[in-house]
């Protein structure tokens, strides 16, 4: 079984935090109503404190999962296994499965804007450009999403060191097209 896996064999790729910017800032809110309820617990009579303390824990707690959950990708290259795990203090949790089907490594480039507009119909754009490197098929129709980095030369050495890790090709993403789409056009 793969749970006694030496750590230090294990090659962990981050993918960021696993919620938005925006679930983040509502985890902040959490936490701060969770400070206030125990802030003002000590002069709250007994039977309002029996019922402030516990919501205050659950605010508290789900403000720091949200604020803490990252998502990795862990590698043991020795048995030619990967799975995506999510990190919560310390608690790696994710299901190993076989590198077999996947022959490539890629690096696709993602453009990420979000656009706002005021009453005033001023209009605010804002792109973000990641890297994302992907584990792919022979026909690049399947992708693992190993890591993502907002520069390209961090990418490209993930690419290179998961290729050299386990044994796979570095390749530039290019899909073959299905009969069926092929009718169509």
């Amino acid at each position: 079984m793969l749970l006694d896996a030496d750590p230090s064999k294990v090659s962990e790729f981050s993918h960021g935090k696993s919620f938005s910017s925006g679930m983040r800032f509502g985890a902040w809110l959490f936490i701060l109503i969770a400070g206030a309820i125990f802030t003002f617990t000590p002069g709250m009579e007994f039977t309002v404190l029996i019922a402030a303390v516990p919501i205050g824990i659950i605010f508290l707690l789900i403000g720091l999962f949200v604020m803490l959950l990252e998502t990795r990708t862990q590698i043991l290259p020795e048995a030619g296994r990967i799975r995506s795990v999510n990190y919560f203090l310390g608690l790696r949790l994710g299901k190993w499965q076989d590198v077999g089907p996947y022959q490539d490594v890629t690096i696709m480039k993602r453009n990420m804007s979000t656009r706002m507009a005021d009453y005033g119909g001023n209009v605010q754009s804002d792109t973000d450009v990641y890297y994302d490197v992907f584990l792919m098929n022979k026909s690049h129709l399947k992708k693992w999403h190993l890591a993502r980095f907002t520069n390209a030369d961090d990418a490209k050495a993930v690419q290179n060191q998961a290729a050299e890790l386990l044994k796979l090709t570095p390749a530039v993403y290019n899909p073959q097209t299905r009969r069926s789409s092929r009718r169509r056009r």
